[in-house]
């Protein structure tokens, strides 16, 4: 059995039912382990019933690792998140004793192929990470946020990879902010050092792994007898960072700002992120039939961002403007199957 883990409130839920479900399609069996963030999800999941998934309060986390209070007043919420990555995983593996390997996903990942050719590349190594791949215009935002992405990280419950996971969460709990800071950020500048620190470190190469709006100007994209390629190799899974809410039918796939050609930015918006919004648009509509009412893409960082200025424009002048953002990639529709 391959076990996955992630963490999100119920916010974020729609997210991460989409990633489990695109997961289904393309890998199994596996369990997912989440970290409900909120009681509300908590309550959500537990309705749902999905036999794949397991679910534990944050309560339970909390109880077990003590430090955790104290890291709770000094940072703000989404840093005491970012606090919690390696605590979650690292309770895992000390909790149950039968998780011989584990591997922590962003819960704003989905899936387009199977993730097995990472896990053949994994088979021999206690760690496995994979970089962020800037492209040379972006190359000195490594310098901020790190070589690697926290968005797949693989444990093997064996000596390095448990010393790795200790060591992080160390780290975390005495430094995890929101900032960039004497070659930190978050919870991820910490990984840049693992390959020279820890036994069994392996990077993964395949090039349609955490594919992302950093690194998309980099790669190509096609689609080749129904299936999304990467440089040639099947796209594995894309990272949807970034995305917002723009009105009850759109979506923003903030692609202008990492791609400048239009023609471009409608391809990737039609072939990545209509059918992933769509897919959370589902979630969404699912766990409203369980009582939840939320935004279908809220994000409390960047809140303020999701209304521009077109958003609250009405008639004619609004419809054409909206019309060329979706034909632009800028925006895609969501509302429909």
């Amino acid at each position: 059995m391959t076990h996955f883990c992630t963490y999100c409130d119920h916010r974020y839920l729609p997210r991460a039912l989409a990633m489990v479900e695109s997961l289904e399609r393309h890998f199994g069996p596996f369990t997912l382990w989440v970290l409900a963030l909120s009681q509300e999800c908590e309550r959500l999941l537990a309705a749902l019933g999905r036999p794949d998934v397991r679910v534990v309060p944050l309560a339970a986390l909390e109880a077990f690792d003590g430090s955790l209070a104290e890291a709770k007043k000094n940072r703000s919420l989404v840093e005491y998140y970012f606090t919690l990555s390696p605590c979650w995983p690292r309770y895992l593996l000390r909790t149950y004793p039968d998780i011989q390997s584990l591997t922590y996903l962003d819960s704003d990942l989905y899936f387009f192929s199977t993730p097995q050719p990472i896990f053949a590349e994994l088979d021999h190594a206690s760690i496995g990470i994979i970089p962020h791949r800037f492209p040379p215009a972006r190359e000195s935002a490594e310098a901020c946020h790190g070589r690697y992405n926290v968005g797949w990280i693989t444990w093997k419950s064996d000596p390095s990879g448990l010393a790795c996971l200790e060591d992080w969460r160390r780290r975390c709990l005495e430094w995890c902010h929101d900032r960039c800071e004497d070659g930190k950020y978050a919870d991820q500048g910490y990984l840049d050092a693992w390959p020279d620190t820890f036994r069994g470190v392996h990077v993964v190469r395949h090039p349609g792994a955490n594919v992302a709006p950093w690194n998309i100007a980099r790669h190509a994209i096609e689609e080749v007898d129904g299936m999304l390629r990467c440089d040639g190799a099947p796209l594995i899974f894309y990272h949807f960072h970034g995305i917002a809410r723009f009105d009850d039918r759109h979506s923003r796939t903030n692609l202008e700002h990492v791609e400048p050609s239009w023609r471009r930015r409608r391809q990737l918006a039609l072939s990545l992120y209509q059918p992933y919004m769509r897919a959370v648009a589902r979630a969404r509509d699912r766990l409203g039939d369980l009582g939840h009412a939320d935004d279908l893409f809220h994000l409390p960082r960047f809140v303020q961002h999701n209304a521009p200025p077109a958003a609250n424009r009405s008639g004619l002048t609004r419809r054409i403007r909206v019309a060329a953002r979706v034909f632009s990639g800028r925006l895609v529709r969501h509302d429909v199957a």
